[in-house]
């Protein structure tokens, strides 16, 4: 697959990155989340976006606006409740099958050449605890091998106000990349599924 560079906050990721993003507050991950997808729409990216429900028509407003770029083929927002929620609860292997999916339907059968996915992880702040945290890093390590597999970049964005250590250093293990304050940095701690086997 192509090797292509793009920007978040004006650093340079690759073709295939996962990464996770820390922030504080909704206007923090408003000033890394809009930028990203607005710059998809304008090179033609498919753009997918996953926030809460109440958040999710504030921020198509803000990407649409004085967008001419952005068609129902472009840009794909969808809703915490109906995706990572879907049923009342979080299940790895639906959103597995949901991005797989969603994959096969952009690059396959539709024939984009790029794509660009955010998620905001806020639903989870009392969703994942316990041992549904194993369950949800193993999606996670997953979403890793989905990144790989098509030409794109996965954004999981963190509220560090919302989530304590409990899941952020689970979260580190399986992210290949980290953005934090402004830098894109290799992650140390991460563990790679592929070498897992």
């Amino acid at each position: 697959m192509p090797a292509r560079s793009i920007t978040i906050n004006g650093v340079q990721a690759r073709t295939g990155d996962h990464i996770c993003a820390f922030y504080r507050g909704r206007e923090e991950r408003d000033r890394l989340l809009v930028p990203y997808l607005r710059e998809g729409l304008r090179h033609g990216d498919v753009c997918i976006c996953i926030t809460g429900r109440a958040d999710h028509r504030r921020l198509e407003r803000s990407l649409l606006d004085g967008s001419d770029h952005a068609g129902p083929d472009r840009l794909r927002m969808s809703d915490a409740e109906d995706t990572y929620l879907a049923g009342g609860a979080f299940s790895a292997d639906r959103m597995l099958s949901f991005w797989g999916d969603m994959g096969r339907e952009t690059f396959e059968e539709q024939g984009h050449s790029f794509a660009r996915a955010a998620s905001d992880m806020s639903w989870a702040e009392n969703v994942i605890t316990g041992p549904l945290i194993d369950d949800f890093m193993g999606y996670e390590a997953q979403a890793t091998r989905y990144a790989r597999a098509y030409p794109q970049v996965a954004l999981c964005l963190y509220d560090l106000d919302r989530f304590r250590g409990d899941v952020i250093i689970p979260v580190l293990k399986v992210h290949p990349k980290v953005f934090f304050g402004g830098m894109l940095l290799e992650n140390p701690y991460f563990v790679d599924p592929d070498e897992l086997g």
